[in-house]
């Protein structure tokens, strides 16, 4: 830096980028952090939406949906001394 003013010749830049990125810990797993904060590696619109100014989730909706689901799913779920059939076939057309 002292030899060029704070600047950087376009021919050094690959080699030190390289030197930078292989002396940096966890680099890959920083990489899928980040991509998974921001919601898109695996896609997910509300992170992506949450991060626009003025945008306000429908929490409410949501936690009604969620409880309802979570009830539902319990009144489904085989209880502990009830089995689940197995061994039977059955006879499905292709």
């Amino acid at each position: 830096m002292k030899r060029n003013r704070g600047r950087l010749p376009k021919a050094q830049f690959p080699r030190i980028l390289k030197s930078t990125i292989e002396d940096m810990p966890n680099l890959s797993s920083n990489i899928r952090a980040g991509f998974r904060g921001c919601g898109i590696v695996p896609l997910d619109r509300m992170q992506v939406m949450k991060r626009l100014p003025g945008f306000h989730a429908p929490e409410e909706e949501n936690s009604a949906v969620n409880d309802y689901l979570v009830e539902f799913l319990k009144t489904m779920r085989l209880k502990d001394t009830e089995k689940a059939p197995r061994g039977k076939r059955i006879s499905v057309t292709p």
